[in-house]
């Protein structure tokens, strides 16, 4: 019994880390920095409040990086990546 507890326990966190992963695609849908920042908190309170440490893990890294990712955003249409790959 003390087995199937602990599988349906990691089958429930590895569900719960499927749905946390995917629900942070929408974050590459912004076109507002405000709006992206927003999501982005709400997503990290969310993985943090979880009981799964690898989602914890990208969440403070993600809040480590945060304006990093929404200079991303805000510049995103306006940089042509051609010129930066011509560079190379």
């Amino acid at each position: 019994m003390a087995s199937l507890t602990s599988s349906n326990s990691s089958l429930t966190k590895s569900s719960g880390e499927a749905r946390l992963k995917e629900s942070f695609r929408g974050f590459w849908d912004y076109v507002s920095p405000a709006w992206a920042g927003k999501f982005l908190d709400r997503w990290c309170t969310r993985a943090m409040r979880s009981r799964i440490e690898p989602m914890k893990k990208m969440a403070r890294q993600l809040r480590r990086h945060r304006q990093l990712l929404l200079n991303w955003i805000k510049a995103r249409d306006s940089v042509s990546l051609g010129a930066v790959e011509g560079q190379n």
